[in-house]
């Protein structure tokens, strides 16, 4: 059986957001890629002075929370069918008509 972990192991970063990280420089973007780091990790997202870094660090605030989204929909989807699974030695689950097999 699987480690018993809260959260998803990690995120997905789209595609416009990482553009968007590759406009900053060196320094800028290591501090939104560590304020986004601390985000995923503890759900504070640190004050940025540079607007620039701020709107970046959105950017990425939005994939760290669709990401989250997306792990708990799949979560509670399994959750369903793993419940929906647990039969009695015997019983079979029966299809409603109109649904694939």
């Amino acid at each position: 059986m699987g480690k018993n972990r809260e959260g998803p192991q990690g995120c997905l970063l789209y595609t416009q957001s990482l553009k968007m990280l590759s406009y900053l420089n060196d320094d800028q973007a290591g501090r939104v890629i560590k304020a986004a780091v601390g985000y995923f990790l503890t759900g504070e997202l640190p004050e940025l002075e540079d607007q620039a870094e701020r709107m970046v660090c959105e950017a990425l605030r939005d994939n760290v929370d669709r990401s989250l989204e997306r792990y708990r929909e799949i979560c509670d989807r399994n959750r369903r069918n793993r419940n929906r699974s647990r039969l009695a030695a015997g019983e079979y689950y029966v299809l409603p008509d109109g649904e694939p097999d």
